[in-house]
Protein backbone atom coordinates (compact mmCIF):
# COMPACT_ATOMS: atom_id res chain seq x y z
CA UNK A 1 0.00 0.00 0.00
CA UNK A 2 1.19 3.28 -1.15
CA UNK A 3 -0.28 7.01 -0.13
CA UNK A 4 0.78 10.21 -2.00
CA UNK A 5 0.37 12.92 0.98
CA UNK A 6 1.95 16.17 1.71
CA UNK A 7 2.19 16.86 5.63
CA UNK A 8 1.97 20.35 7.20
CA UNK A 9 3.28 19.82 10.75
CA UNK A 10 2.28 21.55 13.40
CA UNK A 11 5.65 24.36 13.39
CA UNK A 12 3.79 24.89 9.68
CA UNK A 13 6.58 22.97 7.76
CA UNK A 14 4.78 21.41 4.40
CA UNK A 15 6.98 18.07 4.60
CA UNK A 16 6.80 15.62 1.24
CA UNK A 17 6.61 12.05 1.04
CA UNK A 18 5.76 8.63 -0.01
CA UNK A 19 4.24 6.23 2.95
CA UNK A 20 3.53 2.70 2.63
CA UNK A 21 3.04 -0.34 5.14
CA UNK A 22 5.09 -3.15 4.87
CA UNK A 23 3.87 -6.30 6.73
CA UNK A 24 4.22 -8.98 8.19
CA UNK A 25 3.66 -12.98 7.35
CA UNK A 26 4.13 -15.87 9.25
CA UNK A 27 4.65 -19.58 7.73
CA UNK A 28 2.26 -22.13 9.05
CA UNK A 29 4.11 -25.65 8.58
CA UNK A 30 7.67 -25.30 7.61
CA UNK A 31 8.89 -29.03 5.71
CA UNK A 32 12.65 -28.77 5.42
CA UNK A 33 12.91 -31.45 2.41
CA UNK A 34 16.19 -32.14 1.44
CA UNK A 35 19.76 -30.28 1.44
CA UNK A 36 20.69 -28.98 -2.17
CA UNK A 37 24.16 -29.47 -3.66
CA UNK A 38 24.69 -25.81 -3.65
CA UNK A 39 24.24 -25.33 0.32
CA UNK A 40 20.41 -24.52 0.48
CA UNK A 41 17.75 -26.24 1.31
CA UNK A 42 14.21 -27.45 -0.44
CA UNK A 43 11.41 -26.52 1.79
CA UNK A 44 7.47 -26.55 1.67
CA UNK A 45 5.37 -24.04 3.76
CA UNK A 46 2.43 -22.27 3.44
CA UNK A 47 3.02 -18.46 3.56
CA UNK A 48 0.43 -15.90 5.21
CA UNK A 49 0.56 -12.05 5.36
CA UNK A 50 0.10 -10.76 8.78
CA UNK A 51 -1.66 -7.44 7.22
CA UNK A 52 -1.86 -5.52 10.26
CA UNK A 53 1.42 -5.28 11.91
CA UNK A 54 3.58 -3.60 9.74
CA UNK A 55 6.66 -1.18 9.52
CA UNK A 56 5.66 2.11 8.06
CA UNK A 57 8.22 3.51 5.76
CA UNK A 58 8.17 6.72 4.20
CA UNK A 59 10.45 7.86 0.88
CA UNK A 60 11.29 11.43 1.31
CA UNK A 61 13.32 13.50 -1.53
CA UNK A 62 16.86 13.62 -1.36
CA UNK A 63 17.21 17.29 -0.91
CA UNK A 64 15.07 17.14 2.12
CA UNK A 65 16.21 16.06 5.36
CA UNK A 66 14.89 12.60 6.74
CA UNK A 67 11.57 12.42 9.16
CA UNK A 68 12.17 13.02 12.52
CA UNK A 69 10.62 10.21 15.28
CA UNK A 70 7.96 12.80 16.07
CA UNK A 71 7.50 13.66 12.31
CA UNK A 72 6.75 9.68 11.94
CA UNK A 73 4.22 9.80 14.90
CA UNK A 74 2.90 12.72 13.15
CA UNK A 75 1.91 11.10 9.50
CA UNK A 76 1.54 7.63 10.73
CA UNK A 77 -1.73 8.96 13.10
CA UNK A 78 -0.20 9.12 16.49
CA UNK A 79 -0.52 12.93 16.92
CA UNK A 80 -3.58 14.57 15.75
CA UNK A 81 -2.96 18.21 15.28
CA UNK A 82 -1.55 17.75 11.90
CA UNK A 83 -3.40 18.61 8.70
CA UNK A 84 -2.78 15.90 6.00
CA UNK A 85 -3.39 16.98 2.46
CA UNK A 86 -3.58 14.74 -0.44
CA UNK A 87 -0.91 15.46 -3.32
CA UNK A 88 -0.44 14.54 -7.10
CA UNK A 89 3.33 15.25 -6.36
CA UNK A 90 4.12 11.70 -7.08
CA UNK A 91 2.27 11.81 -10.28
CA UNK A 92 3.39 10.85 -13.73
CA UNK A 93 2.86 14.67 -14.83
CA UNK A 94 4.85 15.73 -11.59
CA UNK A 95 8.03 14.12 -12.24
CA UNK A 96 9.42 16.55 -13.78
CA UNK A 97 9.36 19.14 -10.68
CA UNK A 98 9.57 16.60 -8.00
CA UNK A 99 11.99 13.79 -9.88
CA UNK A 100 13.59 15.35 -12.79
CA UNK A 101 16.74 13.30 -13.96
CA UNK A 102 17.64 15.89 -16.23
CA UNK A 103 19.28 18.16 -13.93
CA UNK A 104 21.08 15.29 -12.19
CA UNK A 105 21.87 13.70 -15.42
CA UNK A 106 26.25 13.83 -14.36
CA UNK A 107 25.25 12.63 -10.57
CA UNK A 108 23.21 9.64 -11.68
CA UNK A 109 25.02 8.36 -14.79
CA UNK A 110 26.25 4.84 -15.03
CA UNK A 111 29.98 5.29 -13.61
CA UNK A 112 28.57 7.56 -10.91
CA UNK A 113 25.76 5.75 -9.82
CA UNK A 114 26.58 4.03 -6.81
CA UNK A 115 29.00 6.41 -5.25
CA UNK A 116 25.40 8.86 -5.47
CA UNK A 117 23.91 6.22 -3.42
CA UNK A 118 26.47 6.35 -0.23
CA UNK A 119 25.20 6.89 3.24
CA UNK A 120 25.59 9.77 3.14
CA UNK A 121 23.85 10.98 0.28
CA UNK A 122 21.04 8.59 0.85
CA UNK A 123 19.92 8.81 4.34
CA UNK A 124 18.01 5.84 6.51
CA UNK A 125 16.33 6.90 9.71
CA UNK A 126 14.65 4.84 12.18
CA UNK A 127 12.02 4.99 15.04
CA UNK A 128 10.27 2.73 17.03
CA UNK A 129 12.12 -1.26 17.40
CA UNK A 130 16.00 0.00 16.41
CA UNK A 131 17.74 -1.15 13.20
CA UNK A 132 20.62 -3.62 14.22
CA UNK A 133 22.76 -3.31 11.05
CA UNK A 134 24.26 -0.68 9.53
CA UNK A 135 22.24 1.61 6.99
CA UNK A 136 24.23 0.25 3.46
CA UNK A 137 23.09 -3.55 4.91
CA UNK A 138 19.24 -2.38 5.88
CA UNK A 139 17.39 -4.31 2.85
CA UNK A 140 15.07 -1.36 1.94
CA UNK A 141 18.17 0.62 1.47
CA UNK A 142 19.76 -2.24 -0.43
CA UNK A 143 16.47 -2.60 -2.58
CA UNK A 144 16.61 1.32 -3.36
CA UNK A 145 20.01 0.81 -4.77
CA UNK A 146 19.14 -1.84 -6.91
CA UNK A 147 16.02 0.36 -8.64
CA UNK A 148 18.89 3.37 -8.79
CA UNK A 149 21.35 1.42 -10.51
CA UNK A 150 18.92 -0.92 -12.77
CA UNK A 151 16.71 2.13 -14.12
CA UNK A 152 18.16 5.83 -15.38
CA UNK A 153 14.95 7.24 -14.22
CA UNK A 154 15.50 6.61 -10.68
CA UNK A 155 17.33 8.50 -8.07
CA UNK A 156 18.10 7.82 -4.63
CA UNK A 157 15.14 8.82 -1.93
CA UNK A 158 15.85 9.61 1.92
CA UNK A 159 14.56 6.58 3.89
CA UNK A 160 12.15 6.63 7.11
CA UNK A 161 11.29 3.25 8.74
CA UNK A 162 9.23 3.46 11.77
CA UNK A 163 10.06 -0.52 12.85
CA UNK A 164 7.05 -2.54 14.58
CA UNK A 165 8.03 -5.78 13.09
CA UNK A 166 10.29 -7.39 15.36
CA UNK A 167 13.44 -8.13 13.59
CA UNK A 168 15.17 -11.67 13.69
CA UNK A 169 12.03 -13.03 14.41
CA UNK A 170 10.46 -15.39 11.79
CA UNK A 171 8.06 -12.59 10.20
CA UNK A 172 10.15 -11.14 7.18
CA UNK A 173 10.06 -7.90 8.50
CA UNK A 174 13.30 -6.99 6.36
CA UNK A 175 12.10 -8.79 3.26
CA UNK A 176 8.50 -7.09 3.28
CA UNK A 177 10.69 -4.05 3.71
CA UNK A 178 12.77 -4.44 0.20
CA UNK A 179 9.67 -5.59 -1.16
CA UNK A 180 7.58 -2.35 -0.53
CA UNK A 181 10.23 -0.01 -1.37
CA UNK A 182 10.21 -1.59 -4.82
CA UNK A 183 6.65 -1.25 -5.28
CA UNK A 184 6.86 1.94 -4.22
CA UNK A 185 9.28 3.17 -6.68
CA UNK A 186 7.51 1.08 -9.30
CA UNK A 187 4.83 3.58 -8.53
CA UNK A 188 6.71 6.94 -7.86
CA UNK A 189 8.60 6.67 -10.67
CA UNK A 190 5.97 4.90 -12.97
CA UNK A 191 8.16 2.02 -14.32
CA UNK A 192 5.14 -0.10 -14.62
CA UNK A 193 7.04 -3.40 -14.24
CA UNK A 194 4.66 -6.31 -13.74
CA UNK A 195 4.75 -8.39 -10.72
CA UNK A 196 7.03 -11.06 -12.07
CA UNK A 197 9.60 -8.38 -13.07
CA UNK A 198 9.07 -7.12 -9.56
CA UNK A 199 9.59 -10.37 -8.11
CA UNK A 200 12.79 -11.00 -9.78
CA UNK A 201 14.22 -7.79 -9.06
CA UNK A 202 13.81 -8.70 -5.61
CA UNK A 203 14.64 -11.98 -5.37
CA UNK A 204 18.72 -11.26 -4.74
CA UNK A 205 17.58 -9.65 -1.71
CA UNK A 206 16.23 -12.58 0.09
CA UNK A 207 14.63 -16.18 -0.47
CA UNK A 208 11.04 -14.60 0.40
CA UNK A 209 11.16 -11.12 -0.19
CA UNK A 210 9.35 -11.71 -3.85
CA UNK A 211 6.52 -13.37 -1.63
CA UNK A 212 5.73 -9.52 -0.38
CA UNK A 213 5.40 -8.61 -3.86
CA UNK A 214 1.37 -9.65 -4.46
CA UNK A 215 1.50 -10.34 -0.47
CA UNK A 216 -1.24 -12.86 -0.46
CA UNK A 217 -1.13 -16.95 1.00
CA UNK A 218 0.89 -18.76 -1.14
CA UNK A 219 2.48 -22.55 -1.02
CA UNK A 220 6.88 -21.61 -0.94
CA UNK A 221 8.53 -24.68 -2.31
CA UNK A 222 11.79 -24.51 -3.40
CA UNK A 223 14.40 -22.35 -1.28
CA UNK A 224 11.26 -20.82 -0.23
CA UNK A 225 11.41 -18.78 -3.24
CA UNK A 226 8.57 -20.88 -5.66
CA UNK A 227 4.93 -19.42 -5.22
CA UNK A 228 1.90 -21.54 -6.06
CA UNK A 229 -1.55 -21.07 -5.02
CA UNK A 230 -2.96 -22.61 -1.38
CA UNK A 231 -5.29 -25.30 -1.86
CA UNK A 232 -8.79 -24.04 -0.79
CA UNK A 233 -9.45 -26.47 1.53
CA UNK A 234 -6.47 -25.45 3.80
CA UNK A 235 -7.58 -21.99 3.36
CA UNK A 236 -11.45 -22.96 4.17
CA UNK A 237 -9.74 -23.80 7.74
CA UNK A 238 -8.40 -20.51 8.88
CA UNK A 239 -10.34 -17.79 7.04
CA UNK A 240 -11.98 -15.55 9.98
CA UNK A 241 -9.84 -17.33 12.68
CA UNK A 242 -8.20 -15.29 15.08
CA UNK A 243 -4.80 -14.93 15.21
CA UNK A 244 -2.46 -14.11 18.06
CA UNK A 245 1.79 -13.63 17.54
CA UNK A 246 4.08 -13.49 20.36
CA UNK A 247 7.52 -12.57 20.32
CA UNK A 248 9.67 -13.29 23.28
CA UNK A 249 13.04 -11.66 23.80
CA UNK A 250 15.00 -14.32 22.47
CA UNK A 251 17.37 -14.65 19.16
CA UNK A 252 17.52 -17.39 17.09
CA UNK A 253 19.60 -17.33 14.01
CA UNK A 254 18.78 -19.14 10.90
CA UNK A 255 22.17 -20.68 10.57
CA UNK A 256 21.40 -22.13 14.32
CA UNK A 257 17.57 -23.57 13.61
CA UNK A 258 19.14 -25.36 9.98
CA UNK A 259 21.96 -26.79 11.59
CA UNK A 260 19.74 -28.24 14.11
CA UNK A 261 17.23 -29.83 11.69
CA UNK A 262 16.91 -33.42 9.95
CA UNK A 263 15.87 -32.81 6.68
CA UNK A 264 13.23 -35.64 5.14
CA UNK A 265 10.38 -35.72 2.80
CA UNK A 266 7.41 -35.93 3.92
CA UNK A 267 4.86 -32.85 2.46
CA UNK A 268 2.29 -30.88 3.90
CA UNK A 269 -1.08 -32.56 4.65
CA UNK A 270 -3.68 -29.76 3.42
CA UNK A 271 -6.73 -31.21 4.52
CA UNK A 272 -5.85 -31.27 7.69
CA UNK A 273 -4.55 -28.05 9.50
CA UNK A 274 -3.80 -30.08 12.90
CA UNK A 275 -0.96 -32.52 11.15
CA UNK A 276 1.46 -29.56 10.01
CA UNK A 277 4.59 -29.11 11.92
CA UNK A 278 7.14 -26.77 11.84
CA UNK A 279 10.84 -28.89 11.43
CA UNK A 280 12.94 -26.61 13.47
CA UNK A 281 11.04 -26.50 16.37
CA UNK A 282 12.35 -30.06 17.83
CA UNK A 283 16.04 -28.56 18.02
CA UNK A 284 15.09 -25.00 18.74
CA UNK A 285 12.99 -25.88 21.37
CA UNK A 286 15.65 -27.54 23.26
CA UNK A 287 17.77 -24.73 23.11
CA UNK A 288 15.37 -22.04 24.25
CA UNK A 289 12.53 -23.79 26.09
CA UNK A 290 10.84 -20.14 26.60
CA UNK A 291 9.50 -21.22 23.24
CA UNK A 292 7.82 -24.54 24.20
CA UNK A 293 6.59 -23.08 27.48
CA UNK A 294 4.68 -20.20 25.21
CA UNK A 295 3.19 -22.96 22.42
CA UNK A 296 2.10 -25.28 25.36
CA UNK A 297 0.12 -21.76 26.95
CA UNK A 298 -1.01 -21.10 23.62
CA UNK A 299 -2.88 -24.39 23.22
CA UNK A 300 -3.76 -23.82 26.86
CA UNK A 301 -5.30 -21.02 25.99
CA UNK A 302 -7.74 -22.73 23.45
CA UNK A 303 -5.59 -22.84 20.18
CA UNK A 304 -6.72 -24.88 17.76
CA UNK A 305 -3.33 -25.01 16.23
CA UNK A 306 0.46 -23.50 17.51
CA UNK A 307 3.55 -23.02 15.98
CA UNK A 308 6.78 -21.71 15.58
CA UNK A 309 7.03 -19.22 12.43
CA UNK A 310 10.03 -19.92 10.51
CA UNK A 311 13.11 -20.81 12.45
CA UNK A 312 11.67 -18.52 15.25
CA UNK A 313 11.73 -16.85 17.82
CA UNK A 314 7.59 -15.61 16.95
CA UNK A 315 5.65 -18.36 18.58
CA UNK A 316 1.50 -17.95 17.34
CA UNK A 317 -1.85 -19.67 17.88
CA UNK A 318 -5.13 -19.63 15.73
CA UNK A 319 -8.32 -19.30 17.66
CA UNK A 320 -12.14 -18.99 17.03
CA UNK A 321 -12.41 -16.65 20.03
CA UNK A 322 -10.12 -13.35 20.44
CA UNK A 323 -7.43 -13.60 23.28
CA UNK A 324 -8.51 -11.38 25.96
CA UNK A 325 -5.79 -9.78 28.04
CA UNK A 326 -2.68 -11.45 26.22
CA UNK A 327 -0.45 -8.59 26.87
CA UNK A 328 -0.61 -9.65 30.80
CA UNK A 329 -0.54 -13.12 29.98
CA UNK A 330 2.40 -13.08 27.88
CA UNK A 331 4.22 -9.61 29.80
CA UNK A 332 7.53 -10.60 28.64
CA UNK A 333 7.02 -10.61 25.20
CA UNK A 334 5.98 -8.46 22.11
CA UNK A 335 2.54 -9.44 20.87
CA UNK A 336 -0.33 -9.02 18.17
CA UNK A 337 -3.73 -10.05 17.40
CA UNK A 338 -5.98 -9.96 14.80
CA UNK A 339 -8.23 -11.47 12.13
CA UNK A 340 -7.35 -13.50 9.39
CA UNK A 341 -8.94 -12.05 6.06
CA UNK A 342 -8.08 -13.17 2.69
Amino acid sequence: MTTPFVTVLPNGIRRNYKMFHANAKINIGLKVLRKRADGYHDIESVFLPVKELHDNISLIPSDEVPLTPRDCRIIFGAIDNATIEHSEMFSTTEHSEMFSTTEHSEMFSTTKRSEAFSTTNTRLSNSGIGIDCPAEKNLAVRAMNLMVQRFEKVKPLNISIEKNIPIGAGLGGGSSDAAFTIKAINDIYGLKLSDKEMEELVAPLGADCPFFIKNEPRLATGTGNIFSPVPDNFMRQIEGKYLLLVTPPIAVSTAEAYGGVRPNEEHLDFSNLASFTNDFEQSVFIRHPRLAQIKQQLLDLGAFFASMSGSGSTLYGLFNEPVKEYNKIFSDSNCHQEQIKT
